[in-house]
C-alpha cells in the first residue's frame, strides 16, 4: 500500500526528531534516505487520534461543532491513505 502524504509527513516529523544532529552531517539528506524506516510508528500515532479524547470533543462542542463521528472517522481514514477499520 502506498502511503498517504499524512503519513509520510509525519514519518518525516519522526525521523528529524530521532536525528541528533552532527555537525558535517546533512540532516534534510538523512532525512529524505530514512524517513521510511519511520512509516510504521508514524501509521500508529495517526491511528491513536482515530478516537477523539474528552477535551477535543469539549473543544468542538464549545465551539458549536458537535461531534460527527462518521465525519472524524472518514478524515483520520484518508490520513492513513484510505484504510478503514
Amino acid at each position: 500500500m502506498a502511503d498517504s502524504a499524512m503519513v509520510e509527513r509525519v514519518a518525516r516529523v519522526l525521523c528529524r526528531s530521532q536525528t541528533a544532529p552532527i555537525p558535517g552531517r546533512d540532516i534534510d539528506g538523512w532525512v529524505e534516505k530514512m524517513w521510511r524506516a519511520y512509516r510504521h510508528p508514524a501509521r500508529a500515532a495517526i491511528e491513536t487520534i482515530r478516537e477523539p479524547t474528552e477535551a477535543m470533543i469539549a473543544v468542538a462542542n464549545r465551539l458549536n461543532h458537535p461531534r460527527d463521528e462518521e465525519t472524524w472517522l472518514a478524515m483520520i481514514a484518508a490520513a492513513l491513505g484510505g484504510d478503514q477499520q
